[in-house]
């Protein structure tokens, strides 16, 4: 369960419910939390993804926020990309301004405190530790294994897990 107090309970009760079954359906949870998203192709490398305000300017008949991700990175990228912009939105919504942009830059953990409070949320949302225990308890416990079913990289669930390379 997430427990930012910063997040409203009606918001966490409806998170809660993408947290049941694995992989977390993170652009269904983005939608049901209001949020467009759109796959970009006009990110070069190093930006992974952004979330900017007024998405009827991205995605024409929408409002509010959207989430754009580089749609060149691999698929784990981009879950984890998504994940990371809807945290922003939960947690930064008066931070956003006219848009927030994720680089490569923070995935060298050379990240503010916004960016690190990002990653931790995003982890929660993509790879909740009761969702893993579920998955140990039914008998995959290779790293790998968790990884595939999770849909997020291997990287990403050592460093959620700590384990080291």
């Amino acid at each position: 369960m997430i427990d930012d107090e910063r997040i409203p309970q009606k918001t966490k009760e409806l998170i809660a419910e993408y947290l049941q079954s694995y992989p977390v359906k993170i652009s269904e949870m983005a939608t049901a939390l209001g949020l467009t998203g759109y796959y970009s192709s006009d990110y070069g490398d190093g930006i992974s993804g952004a979330i900017v305000p007024g998405s009827e300017t991205i995605k024409p008949g929408t409002s509010g926020f959207a989430i754009i991700v580089n749609k060149n990175e691999p698929i784990t990228r981009r879950r984890f990309t998504i994940a990371h912009e809807i945290a922003h939105y939960l947690l930064h919504k008066d931070l956003i301004g006219t848009g927030l942009s994720d680089s490569v830059l923070y995935r060298s953990g050379l990240s503010n405190k916004q960016e690190v409070e990002a990653n931790k949320l995003a982890a929660d949302l993509l790879m909740p530790y009761e969702l893993i225990d579920k998955l140990i308890d039914s008998g995959i416990t290779n790293i790998d294994d968790i990884a595939d079913k999770l849909n997020v990289s291997r990287s990403a669930i050592r460093i959620r897990l700590g384990i080291p390379y």
